[in-house]
């Protein structure tokens, strides 16, 4: 990239890289908020216009510059806020491989300390861009390795006498491999602004690797999967169209930026269509969900765009009070997508009968489908209409081919469309085993080709050649990535369903079981049985497959577990016509789950 040859204020002139794009921003329109961030989840907050945001990334990527770094891998280790934002463009603006991630949870470290390293293992990362607080953090643990025997006569490292155990090298989860605390770790809250008139802009071009975004890693080690600046403007641009954006438009995001969703739907798509974002913590959604509400109750004269998993629209309405409902205003919410986790038409209706009176519409739910190696966006329905469902018969899942059944007969189910692919990328349906494309209504794998796919995984050629370089029988069509995702199109405009993970599914004598089907039928079959906390799963036994639920359960004195396991078994043998061996009943907070 030649800073002399680029005229950012020409109206010609048509961004290729993240870089560019934020510069042009900066350039054209300098006074416009980009993004405000609810410091408190509520009214204390913190604003930054185009040309603000312009002038503290150039300083940070100075800062990386000068300790020729470009080309590395940084790992980016921030609470969510504005501070995650500039250094991750500061990455960008530097040609530095951002990383993003999370710090690791005090609480929860012998789950999330083990992830983190991985990544870092993984990655090769050699610095770590933080804020003061973090930083003074890690120097502590610094210090508490360098005296771990003399923590009695350092009284003033006791406090962090827990948390160091998790980092010392003698910790199995930790062992092995490169510490956090051998990163070079940069605060950027000490990085002075003035800086950023001495910064020049980095050699890349669209193809140039912008960020890993490292896979959840419940079911193996986190892979990073390579997206180019290519991959972001096009699937930025695929957003863009599916979502119907305008220039009166406003984000107001509560997903974390660390995960795909909140990062590149969150923070690059505003950037990319030139609206405002308004952000907040994950943490503070989940300590009162109706703040998310209330957030885009408070915009007005804009349309507003929002969304989350399914679980979110539920926890609203469980939240929410008459009171509450006549206080909010969300006639402006114009797109509510719904994406990451099973869609439940359940949850479409509750959502939209319950916050009618706050002026919702029930046509603003937008069931969406997408994934890392894909960039983000992969379908999307049609905002302009209620949500496509078809209502089939549960035993045509079983046998893999789509039978639709009048509402209410028996073994019927409501399936949610999550639309269909905009223009450039091609989904389609193929069995896993043949790799022949499947006829419409049948289930097979979910394959993607297009600009937004990424190249594959950062130093796995093996597992990238698998899973990026897939091709149909017979055709000889592709390259196409394959997502493990199972499920069918409807011919009518090429609508995708989605039905399960290829990896997850339950064959069970000859029958295929959805786990996710299953567990919502467990989850509702008695009220001490935690919402979303239910897992269903085959073992082998004696040269067969047979089905085990675990469940947790709410604290309570009186529990009846005998009671409780009945119900499981009975909804599980009437909707599916198959008993679970096992049934087990845990603690809450016991089964793990990703970000």
């Amino acid at each position: 990239m030649d800073s002399e040859k680029l005229n950012y204020t020409n109206p010609d002139f048509k961004p290729s890289t993240i870089v560019e794009l934020l510069r042009w921003r900066a350039k054209t329109q300098p006074n416009d908020r980009a993004y405000t961030f609810l410091k408190d989840g509520d009214k204390k907050d913190i604003k930054l216009t185009y040309s603000e945001l312009d002038q503290r990334v150039r300083a940070v990527a100075l800062s990386l510059q000068r300790k020729g770094l470009s080309g590395e891998r940084a790992l980016l280790l921030y609470p969510p806020g504005i501070d995650y934002i500039i250094g991750f463009f500061g990455c960008l603006y530097a040609g530095v491989i951002a990383v993003p991630a999370y710090p690791p949870d005090p609480n929860r470290l012998n789950r999330t300390l083990p992830r983190l390293q991985a990544i870092v293992n993984d990655a090769k990362a050699t610095v770590a861009l933080t804020n003061d607080s973090i930083l003074y953090m890690i120097k502590m643990l610094k210090l508490g390795n360098k005296f771990a025997g003399s923590l009695d006569k350092l009284p003033f490292l006791r406090k962090f006498q827990t948390t160091m155990k998790y980092f010392s090298p003698s910790q199995s989860a930790v062992a092995g491999s490169t510490q956090l605390s051998d990163l070079q770790w940069i605060s950027t809250d000490s990085v002075p602004k003035g800086m950023a008139n001495d910064w020049s802009e980095p050699s890349i071009n669209k193809d140039s690797i912008s960020f890993l975004q490292y896979t959840s890693g419940s079911t193996g080690t986190p892979k990073g999967v390579i997206l180019t600046h290519n991959n972001l403007m096009i699937n930025s641009a695929h957003i863009y169209e599916g979502f119907g954006f305008s220039g009166n438009t406003e984000g107001v995001i509560w997903l974390p930026i660390y995960h795909d969703m909140g990062l590149i739907g969150g923070v690059l798509q505003p950037l990319y269509s030139g609206m405002p974002a308004t952000l907040m913590s994950p943490i503070h959604f989940l300590q009162r969900p109706l703040r998310w509400l209330e957030a885009i109750s408070k915009i007005k004269g804009r349309n507003v765009v929002s969304g989350g998993p399914n679980f979110a629209y539920d926890l609203c309405v469980k939240k929410v009070t008459p009171e509450t409902i006549k206080k909010l205003d969300l006639s402006n919410w114009e797109v509510a997508f719904s994406g990451a986790e099973p869609v439940r038409p359940q949850t479409i209706e509750r959502f939209s009968e319950t916050f009618k009176e706050a002026g919702f519409r029930k046509e603003s739910f937008m069931p969406c489908y997408g994934l890392a190696e894909a960039t983000l966006f992969v379908t999307g329905c049609n905002i302009t209409k209620e949500p496509v469902t078809r209502n089939i018969d549960q035993k045509s899942l079983e046998k893999s081919k789509i039978t639709d059944v009048p509402i209410g007969a028996e073994n019927s189910q409501i399936m949610v469309s999550c639309g269909h692919t905009p223009a450039g990328q091609k989904v389609a349906v193929v069995n896993p085993e043949t790799f022949e494309e499947c006829k419409y209504n049948e289930i097979g794998e979910i394959w993607i080709h297009g600009d937004n796919v990424s190249k594959g995984y950062w130093k796995r050629p093996k597992e990238s050649k698998e899973t990026f370089r897939a091709y149909i029988a017979k055709t000889n069509e592709g390259p196409f990535l394959r997502t493990g995702d199972l499920g069918f199109l409807q011919e009518e405009d090429n609508e995708l369903f989605i039905t399960g993970r290829l990896k997850d599914l339950i064959i069970i004598r000859g029958r295929n079981y959805y786990p996710q089907d299953v567990e919502y039928v467990v989850e509702n079959s008695h009220l001490e049985i935690r919402p979303g906390c239910a897992a269903a799963f085959s073992i082998e036994e004696d040269n067969d497959e047979h089905l085990v639920i675990a469940a947790e359960v709410r604290h309570s004195k009186n529990i009846n577990f005998t009671e409780i396991i009945t119900d499981i078994r009975q909804a599980i043998t009437e909707t599916f016509d198959i008993s679970p061996t096992s049934i087990l009943l845990i603690r809450a907070r016991t089964i793990p789950k990703t970000s």
